[in-house]
């Protein structure tokens, strides 16, 4: 473990017969709220770095994610209609079945991502790099 990184370990017991449960979050796992103040319609996540979150299923329309690092982000079902990713990082990210309509991707860098049953009707994708999807 890197020495500047904090873990924080979270212990619930449960005492159901002898099992015991063990959850153990790390900062990184946590969106930092000093950094972003809100998630939801019209979030302002510019140059945010949202790898590795689930963000399925929300509601993230109107939202502003230009050169965001969204690699291995899950956002499956998400709603992104009218949300500008215009340069950001898309590198095995779960998008099936979100709503990217309307969505600007021009220039982001789509590499493995999961488009199964998403809708990408009027998606701005002119200068996006699109590769093994």
């Amino acid at each position: 473990m890197p020495p500047n990184r904090i873990t924080y370990g979270v212990f619930i017991l449960i005492l159901v017969g002898l099992v015991v449960s063990f959850t153990f979050l790390s900062v990184d796992d946590v969106l930092d709220p000093a950094e972003i103040n809100y998630i939801g319609p019209g979030s302002q996540l510019k140059f945010q770095d949202l790898s590795d979150k689930d963000l399925s299923n929300m509601n993230l329309s109107n939202s502003d994610f230009t050169g965001a690092n969204l690699s291995n982000t899950n956002l499956m079902n998400a709603d992104l209609h009218n949300s500008v990713l215009t340069g950001a990082v898309l590198i095995g990210t779960n998008l099936f079945g979100a709503n990217l309509s309307s969505a600007k991707l021009n220039g982001s860098i789509v590499t493995a991502a999961n488009f199964a049953h998403a809708n990408l009707q009027n998606a701005d994708l002119q200068g996006a790099t699109i590769q093994k999807t």
